[in-house]
């Protein structure tokens, strides 16, 4: 997905760069323009291919995010071969606080959140794998980080 700074268009796409639809029917039409709050910070992470032992998925670094009060979306993805191993493999990190995301077992997708974090600046916001994940696992993460005080 590409996302843009507030008064921008925002255009959802496949991870392979096409529209999201299909090929048959593809989404088309107007585009909105969606006011996204310059606080927003949002990283969508490259796919991992069998990912090590607390290897990073995704982050948003320290630098993006001034002092104060974040609430915090996820999205998490598991494919390629997985094992039981992959299950709950993810914990997100934003300072001090570490929460492990129970993803479900198998391929697909999970959301978490909202989860509100106080942050005092200079703090990175990390999905990171506990364990190896299982040879032939793609990981891949997407966090939304919004300032609400």
């Amino acid at each position: 997905m590409t996302v843009a700074r507030a008064g921008q268009t925002v255009v959802a796409v496949n991870p392979d760069g096409t529209n999201i639809g299909s090929a048959a029917s593809p989404i088309s039409g107007n585009v909105v323009t969606v006011p996204l709050a310059d606080t927003s910070s949002v990283n969508n992470s490259v796919p991992v291919t069998s990912p090590g032992a607390v290897a990073t998925i995704a982050q948003i670094p320290s630098a993006s995010l001034p002092a104060g009060l974040y609430e915090i979306r996820v999205t998490t993805t598991v494919g390629g071969t997985v094992a039981a191993s992959d299950q709950m493999n993810l914990t997100l990190t934003a300072g001090s606080t570490t929460t492990r995301l129970a993803n479900g077992t198998g391929t697909g997708s999970s959301n978490f959140g909202p989860y509100q974090i106080q942050l005092g600046g200079s703090v990175a916001i990390v999905i990171a794998t506990v364990a190896a994940g299982t040879a032939g696992s793609i990981y891949g993460a997407s966090i939304i980080a919004t300032q609400v005080a």
